[in-house]
């Protein structure tokens, strides 16, 4: 999907691996992390280092954010210098 169009299949998940997401679940409320992978059933989020494990029932909405200085993979990321 597009920037504004929500995550709603597994492939959308696979698509956004790497970036940065606001996930509002239907019980304990939003979360903002990045997508570490993703597979048929669930999605793992890096949320301030930690990974928190989603299945896609608990997930209410979830959508891109959009970063204009997303760190890329070779780049270090400022807590890891």
């Amino acid at each position: 999907p597009g920037v504004d169009r929500p995550l709603t299949q597994p492939r959308h998940w696979r698509r956004a691996e790497g970036r940065l997401v606001t996930v509002t679940r239907h019980e304990d409320g939003t979360v903002r992390g990045r997508v570490l992978r993703s597979d048929e059933n669930t999605v793992v989020l890096d949320v301030a280092g930690a990974q928190h494990e989603l299945a896609y029932p608990q997930i209410a909405t979830a959508r891109v954010e959009v970063e204009f200085n997303r760190p890329s993979v070779s780049q270090p990321r400022e807590d890891e210098s």
